[in-house]
């Protein structure tokens, strides 16, 4: 894996490249580890900004979070979105957020003002973020 992105970053060759890693086991089948984001951030601090981790896994997010300086995790779903933030994370990027961006909005901003609301509207959008996954299938097995 180190050597997909080494070469991708030498190819391109220019300082203002940023990628955001995508870490999805369960579609890639390979997941992106510590020794793995540690090497590439050693080799590569200006090109390797981020993470997006969809493994579903909040302690490998919380852990990202904690262990990796100017790089944002951003959490693959609204139910980490809030432990990701008070971990030190950057946010969530999520499927659902198409539908639920007014209430991730809410909470990003009720975060940054320690807002007592902040439960509330956090339990809500995992209430959400449940509620359209399962009718989005139904609904797509019906639409077959």
């Amino acid at each position: 894996m180190f050597a997909y992105f080494s070469e991708i970053i030498q190819k391109v060759a220019n300082e203002k490249l940023k990628i955001q890693i995508y870490h999805f086991p369960a579609v890639s089948q390979i997941p992106i580890s510590h020794k793995l984001i540690e090497m590439l951030l050693k080799e590569y601090p200006e090109n390797i900004t981020g993470i997006k981790d969809s493994s579903g896994d909040e302690n490998n997010m919380l852990s990202m979070c904690e262990n990796f300086d100017d790089f944002d995790v951003y959490a693959g779903s609204e139910t980490y979105f809030l432990p990701v933030l008070k971990a030190g994370g950057a946010g969530t990027i999520t499927a659902t957020a198409n539908i639920t961006a007014k209430k991730c909005v809410e909470v990003y901003k009720a975060f940054n003002e320690n807002s007592d609301v902040l439960k509330n509207y956090s339990m809500s959008l995992v209430m959400k973020e449940h509620y359209f996954k399962k009718h989005v299938v139904l609904l797509a097995f019906q639409a077959v």
